[in-house]
């Protein structure tokens, strides 16, 4: 729940099966009632399947994400940063991304340096 706190601080959120079907709902401190996943934006059910395939419990040896910030209001990018730095320490984990910021927080917190693409006469080649 740590990083579903750090995205949405005060959330919770509730899981229930009913008759072989799952409901998903969060609650948030600023609502009167929990929300059902039809009624969360496009960015927060993309934020909650983050969370649920990087903190799998079993993890597997490669994860492969592309542009995973896509979405996602830019609130989000330090706790997703977060979510996959915590996520590489139990696969590999491999992200492209067009986002300036998430890229820089990665890197940060992994201590790591983004390997950065250039397209030179429409092929995709590393920066210089």
């Amino acid at each position: 729940m740590t990083h579903l706190r750090n995205a949405f601080p005060g959330a919770e959120l509730e899981i229930e099966a009913i008759d072989g079907r799952f409901r998903t709902l969060l609650s948030l401190p600023t609502l009167l009632r929990a929300l059902d996943t039809r009624e969360l934006s496009d960015g927060t059910v993309r934020y909650l399947c983050l969370l649920a395939a990087l903190l799998s419990p079993r993890p597997p040896p490669l994860l492969a994400l592309n542009e995973p910030e896509t979405s996602l209001h830019p609130d989000l990018l330090g706790p997703l940063a977060e979510l996959l730095a915590a996520a590489a320490k139990r696969s590999q984990v491999w992200v492209t991304t067009h986002s300036e910021p998430l890229a820089a927080a990665l890197g940060k917190l992994t201590r790591s340096e983004p390997i950065r693409l250039d397209k030179r006469d429409g092929v995709t080649v590393i920066a210089e």
